[in-house]
């Protein structure tokens, strides 16, 4: 009992964390478009700073599988039954968004863009972002809840 009751408090807080992750993803994004447009008046971008936002997404990607490793333990554990089966949709869901961002990075990295594919590329990858913070926001709130009660 003493070891779920950790695991629920390690899920909460790994859920902050994630939450936080995403939030700071964005806001770096937002920050390097004001930072580059207003140094150059143009929005540009370098090499070296999409590599190490791809860096950050591959710790998003990297965190939030594991994150669910230890979900889908307690899910088991609890027998969530239906709404365990909503929650691993979700999972998925998310896991999805999160490629899709990643992929984006991948591409800015392997062909380096121009301006004008630079400021589609922002925008897009602002895009994933924001719905990948609608998406955890939602989801955490839901496994808080479930957990929390059990």
């Amino acid at each position: 009992m003493e070891e779920l009751r950790h695991q629920k408090t390690q899920l909460t807080q790994e859920h902050e964390a994630i939450r936080a992750q995403v939030q700071l993803l964005l806001s770096s994004l937002a920050d390097s478009v004001k930072r580059q447009t207003a140094a150059s008046g143009q929005l540009g971008g370098n090499l070296s700073e999409i590599r190490a936002y791809q860096l950050r997404m591959y710790d998003l990607r990297d965190g939030f599988n594991q994150h669910i490793e230890l979900d889908e333990r307690l899910i088991t554990h609890l027998h969530l039954g239906g709404a365990g089966e909503r929650l691993g949709e979700e999972h998925q869901a998310i896991r999805d968004r999160v490629s899709q961002a990643v992929h984006l990075v991948d591409k800015a990295v392997d062909h380096y863009l121009d301006q004008i594919t630079m400021a589609e590329f922002r925008s897009a990858l602002s895009q994933e972002l924001a719905a990948i913070r609608v998406q955890v926001e939602s989801h955490t709130k839901t496994e808080d809840r479930l957990f929390g009660s059990s």
